[in-house]
């Protein structure tokens, strides 16, 4: 399988993935919102 395939694939997924959170209602986070999610799974963020 090419890298190219490869990448496809995963973009197909994650497209799905976000049709499904869409559907249910969960809203999506934005780019300041998904920095703070990391953030916080690593132990590195602390609210100032």
């Amino acid at each position: 399988m090419t890298q190219t395939k490869i990448e496809s694939e995963l973009g197909k997924r994650l497209r799905e993935i976000r049709k499904e959170v869409i559907a249910s209602g969960v809203p999506l986070l934005n780019a300041e919102e998904i920095e703070q999610e990391r953030k916080e799974r690593q132990g590195g963020y602390q609210e100032s």
